[in-house]
Order: structure tokens, then sequence, then C-alpha cells
């Protein structure tokens, strides 16, 4: 029998300092559940809450540097279930909303990081909720799928936003069922890959937007 002896060498102590490890802070109370919460170009945070309460109504922005939360209620829209992507300038589009479970709005909102204000954009030609945003690599703005009706009436058209026109754009060449929330991400040579969904497994697909 041969014995074979090794030598296990000491893990290297880890630092603990915040600079290397980072840290938490406490927890702190919040008038509402962040259920949308997108980080801005100020280095603030656009939340709101859902359900019962009215997502748009509670909208607030929160300084992390002061704690603060700023409320920035939207009067226009039930924004719960939205899509949102941040537009090239920096402002933020909101696509659908709530109607009731599962029933989409036609309202595009957008939001102005800048002025902490909401205007109104041109309507979709669908109602969705609970679709997708994608930013285009042109700055136009994607939106796929989002229950109109119910939450398995499922819209199949794409629509793109142009934030230059404030108009849209139907893609009927391009109909697809796309479970809801799908995950869109833009390739490096343009086309948006569907990579999967909140809702349930669906296949990978590609989406050449030109064509």
């Amino acid at each position: 029998m041969v014995l074979l002896l090794g030598v296990v060498a000491a893990a290297p102590a880890v630092s603990a300092q915040p600079s290397q490890v980072g840290q938490w802070q406490a927890p702190v109370t919040w008038p509402l559940v962040a259920i949308h919460t997108m980080l801005l170009p100020t280095g603030k945070v656009l939340v709101f809450d859902g359900p019962p309460a009215d997502g748009g109504a509670s909208a607030r922005v929160w300084d992390p540097a002061t704690g603060t939360l700023t409320a920035v209620p939207n009067t226009f829209t039930n924004l719960f279930g939205a899509g949102h992507a941040a537009l090239a300038d920096g402002r933020l589009l909101f696509a659908g909303g709530h109607a009731a479970p599962g029933v989409g709005l036609t309202d595009a909102n957008i939001f102005d990081p800048m002025l902490q204000h909401w205007t109104l954009a041109a309507p979709m030609a669908f109602a969705r909720w609970y679709p997708t945003v994608t930013t285009l690599p042109d700055g136009r703005m994607l939106v796929t799928s989002g229950a109109a009706t119910c939450e398995t009436c499922l819209v199949p058209t794409p629509e793109i936003y142009d934030p230059l026109t404030n108009t849209w754009t139907q893609l009927p060449a391009a109909n697809l069922s796309l479970p809801l929330y799908p995950a869109m991400f833009v390739l490096p040579d343009g086309r948006v890959l569907a990579a999967g969904s909140v809702a349930q497994p669906t296949a990978t697909r590609t989406l050449t937007v030109g064509t």
C-alpha cells in the first residue's frame, strides 16, 4: 500500500475592509412595495407600487445619497404591469399598464428624470399588460408581448416607438405569441434575442427588426 501525503495550503485571509468586500446598511422602511424599480441617469431610483395601489399614483424617486423619497405621481395611467426601458436621451418609456388583472392599456408614458415629470406619448395600437420594452441600437423602442384582455390573451404583433416622431409602427410580419415579460436582448449584429420569459419556458428565437 502506498500512502500519499500532501500539504493543504491555508486559504488567504479575506479582507474585512468595506472598500474590498462592500457593506450592507440597515434596512429602511418605505411606504410602498417597489414592484417596479428603475435606475435613473441621475443616480436616483424611480419606484412605484402595484395593486391594490395605483402604480402610477404611487411613483416616487429615491435619492440614495440622502435617503429621501420624493413623490412624482403619474396622473395619466395605472402603470402596474407596464414594460419600461430607457430612451437614448435618458428618459424612460413605459408601455401599457393595468386596467384589471390580465387586462392591458394602450397608454405610453415618458418620465423625464431631470425634470421628474411625466408626459403622455402617442398610444400603442394594442393594449398590453406585462409587455417588454427593448431599446434598439437606432434609439427606437421595441415592444413585445403583453396581455390584451386576459392573462392568456397575448398580443402577437410587436410595435416600435420612434421618439423623434412620437409614432408607433406595427411589425405584422413578426407575429408571435410570446409569454408575458419576454426577456429580449439586442445582439451585436442588431438582431433581438428572445431568451425566455417571466411566465414560462419558451423557445429561443431571434428577431430581425428590419425585415
